[in-house]
């Protein structure tokens, strides 16, 4: 009997619905536990493996505690962590594109909260302008006036 692509279907497990209150509650875990997170990049097999790590098993412990319609593992939680991270990746190239409308990316900063780890936002109280030359700029450009200035007016030299 040849097996047809319903038929293949059936066989496979069921994908699972997250629901929105359950994204949100990896989000505040991921958050809390962020530091291990950001250890987990350098361990071998974080991502093909996931069944072994300690902190997908918390995570899923810690889902438990909000008794969702559906329950999550651990490997579905990883998965669901790595997929997350790609579409929103994926998304933020798309935005940068130019000529397109700009994009809203979902969870955009639920995620970047989790990834950012210690770094530093940016947002300058002041802004130095840089239209007019710094009396150290103004010598230095006369310097080099002054210089092509006298090559201009040099005679070769013949050497014979």
């Amino acid at each position: 009997m040849e097996q047809t692509h319903k038929n293949v279907k059936k066989d496979r497990a069921s994908r699972t619905k997250w629901s929105e209150n359950a994204i949100k509650a990896l989000f505040s875990f991921l958050l809390e536990h962020k530091n291990k997170l950001e250890e987990l990049k350098y361990t071998r097999g974080a991502t093909s493996n996931p069944g072994n790590i300690q902190l997908w098993k918390d995570a899923e412990a810690f889902l438990l505690t909000f008794n969702f319609e559906n329950s999550y593992s651990n490997i579905q939680i990883a998965n669901k962590w790595k997929n997350l991270v790609d579409n929103y990746k994926s998304q933020l190239a798309e935005s940068k594109k130019s000529g397109g409308p700009p994009i809203t990316i979902q969870y955009k900063e639920e995620i970047e909260a989790i990834l950012d780890k210690d770094r530093p936002t940016l947002n300058p109280k002041s802004c130095i302008d840089s239209s007019e030359f710094s009396s150290r700029n103004e010598k230095e450009l006369n310097f080099q006036e002054n210089l092509s200035e006298k090559k201009q007016t040099e005679t070769p030299c013949v050497i014979p």
